[in-house]
Parts: C-alpha cells; structure tokens; sequence
C-alpha cells in the first residue's frame, strides 16, 4: 500500500492516528471550501543514508 484516497476529513484524521503520519505526505487533494472531497496520501520513499 504506497497511496491512499481519503474522502473526508473524519477518515483523514483516522488514518493518520492508526497511521505514522510522518511517513505519509499528501500527494493532491481537492476540496470545496472548507469540505474536503478527496486526498491521496503517498508513502514517502524512505532514504538510506550509510
């Protein structure tokens, strides 16, 4: 599972405290006004540093 679309900000909010939100970032979203119509999360590409 490397991208997520989330329809609402109650699922977004789920998601994250289920999730570590600091390994996702938002790839796009679409909104109208303060009503979020979707949000797709990716999983951010973790760097190997030696």
């Amino acid at each position: 599972m490397n991208e997520i679309e989330i329809k609402s900000w109650r699922e977004l909010n789920k998601f994250l405290n289920e999730n570590d939100f600091k390994k996702w970032e938002i790839d796009s979203y679409y909104s109208e006004g303060y009503r979020l119509e979707g949000v797709v999360l990716k999983l951010k590409e973790e760097k190997n540093e030696i």
